[in-house]
């Protein structure tokens, strides 16, 4: 996974933005720049053999989706953060600019305002 990483940034600078379009993805299903967990998601599938670039090429957006679910439940598991011990969730887009960017408890992080799933088959 890590080499097929390597690999698929190996011509983008350090500090480069790359649009979502730059690697042969749609806007109107994933975010608008690449980012490090598109990266190694892409990079793991990858190296189970599911190319996800080439085979969403074409396909409308419902499709995707469809096929995103699929992919997602048959090669991911969903762990829940009161397993890994202590830990810190962060992150920077909160769209309530007054709320929280960091959680320290599960029941916090599911209980608040931006929806947060349970097991995948809410996906």
């Amino acid at each position: 996974m890590l080499e097929n990483a390597l690999e698929f940034i190996k011509d983008f600078e350090a500090s480069q933005i790359v649009t979502i379009e730059e690697i042969g993805l749609d806007r109107a299903y994933t975010f608008s720049v690449l980012t490090a967990e598109i990266v190694f998601c892409l990079s793991y599938l990858k190296s189970k053999g599911i190319n996800v670039i080439s085979d969403v090429k074409g396909m409308k957006p419902e499709e995707v989706y469809i096929y995103h679910r699929e992919i997602i439940k048959e090669n991911y598991s969903l762990v829940r953060a009161s397993d890994l011990g202590h830990f810190l969730m962060r992150f920077k887009s909160n769209p309530n600019p007054y709320g929280p960017t960091a959680f320290t408890n599960e029941d916090d992080f599911l209980g608040y305002e931006i929806g947060s799933i349970k097991s995948l088959e809410e996906l």
